[in-house]
This record gives structure tokens, sequence and C-alpha cells, in this order.
């Protein structure tokens, strides 16, 4: 049940990725500078916490860090 959920909300990240980065290129064609800078960063954040979410970075970060100290 909970790897359904999981692959559930990486779906979910992942079209919120695409549809916020189609938002920002439509918008863009537009002259709208603002909401087309609010969507493409928004888009990166929710890349960055779907590559977090997916892939435990901050596991495999903490780890290297506990070796090195």
């Amino acid at each position: 049940m909970i790897v359904r959920l999981e692959w559930t909300q990486w779906f979910l990240f992942v079209f919120a990725v695409v549809a916020s980065t189609y938002l920002a290129g439509s918008l863009d064609a537009r002259n709208r500078a603002k909401v087309t800078r609010f969507f493409f960063l928004f888009a990166v954040g929710l890349g960055l916490m779907f590559i977090e979410d997916a892939g435990d970075i901050r596991h495999v970060i903490s780890s290297e860090v506990q070796l090195q100290f």
C-alpha cells in the first residue's frame, strides 16, 4: 500500500513539474514576466523535491558527512 502511495506522489510531482513548465512557457509568449517566473521557479522547486523524495539524497549526504568527520 505504501509503495503505491509513493508512486502516486511521484507521479503527481512529475505531472505538476510538467504542467508548471508548460504554463511558464505558454505565458512567456504573452509577456507575463512575473507569472512566468513564478511557474518556472515552482517547477524547479517541485523538481528538486521530487529528486530528494525519490532518491533520498539527504541520507546519502548524511552518510558521506559522517564518513568524513
